[in-house]
């Protein structure tokens, strides 16, 4: 091997070393890959939203932080709740404060998981994570985002509302656009009851006898059908009833 080769064999070898001492003064983070924002905040993660307009519902997922980074940022996780907000601007913590709260659950039910290891979400823990359906008001014709917090409860029984709201972590950073069909039901229907004649009466005042729309003649001419049932019917129970009868 000849002086000169031997002194390049030197050069890179001392390349690679200082390359390798750089890399070990560079800072860990505490988030794994897998995981946005602070980890003490338990913020929800990976949510999504969808509407199905056949049953007028839209429904917000979201999982559990999936880090073991900082095992001590699990020590709320039994005393956490998660606050879903809808809003018609995407939601930040400027104007979290306008937007609607829809729905809180707990973020790990201790009921359900005997230790709260458990409770994380993707490949370090077994829970299957979130989900909630929202039921869109009727007439409903616009577009909105969702977001979520976390209120965490600590061992002196102090809460803190966390709002990080990163786009596509736990605020949808797309518009779901809702559009649901007007209430076009009879109004006014009233029930009353003859125990002589073993009777129930009923009365209403059709929807065209108000706002005057639907066609009354022809291949689709508006029906009153009327259903009877031991149950509450609702927009929520009314498909699956009606499937029933």
């Amino acid at each position: 091997m000849t002086g000169s080769s031997k002194a390049y064999d030197g050069r890179a070898i001392a390349t690679l070393l200082i390359l390798l001492m750089t890399f070990s003064l560079v800072p860990t983070t505490n988030v794994s890959a897998q995981d946005t924002g602070n980890l003490y905040h338990l913020q929800a993660q990976d949510i999504t939203a969808s509407f199905d307009s056949s049953t007028e519902l839209t429904t917000i997922t979201w999982r559990n932080i999936d880090s073991l980074d900082e095992p001590t940022a699990l020590d709320n996780f039994f005393n956490s709740v998660y606050n879903v907000y809808r809003h018609n601007e995407p939601i930040n913590q400027v104007n979290i404060q306008d937007a609607t709260l829809i729905h809180s659950i707990a973020a790990c039910d201790s009921e359900a998981y005997a230790v709260k290891y458990l409770c994380l979400g993707g490949s370090n823990g077994s829970h299957p994570g979130h989900s909630y359906s929202y039921l869109v008001s009727p007439g409903t014709n616009d577009s909105f985002y969702y977001g979520i917090t976390t209120t965490i409860t600590d061992q002196s029984n102090s809460q803190t509302t966390y709002d990080s709201l990163i786009s596509n972590e736990s605020a949808t950073y797309d518009p779901i656009a809702e559009v649901t069909t007007p209430v076009r039901t009879p109004y006014n229907l009233i029930a009353s009851f003859d125990p002589a004649a073993s009777t129930t009466s009923l009365s209403w005042i059709n929807y065209n006898d108000i706002f005057y729309v639907l066609p009354e003649t022809g291949p689709d001419a508006y029906q009153t059908r009327i259903w009877m049932s031991t149950l509450p019917i609702t927009r929520n129970s009314a498909a699956s009833l009606f499937s029933t009868m």
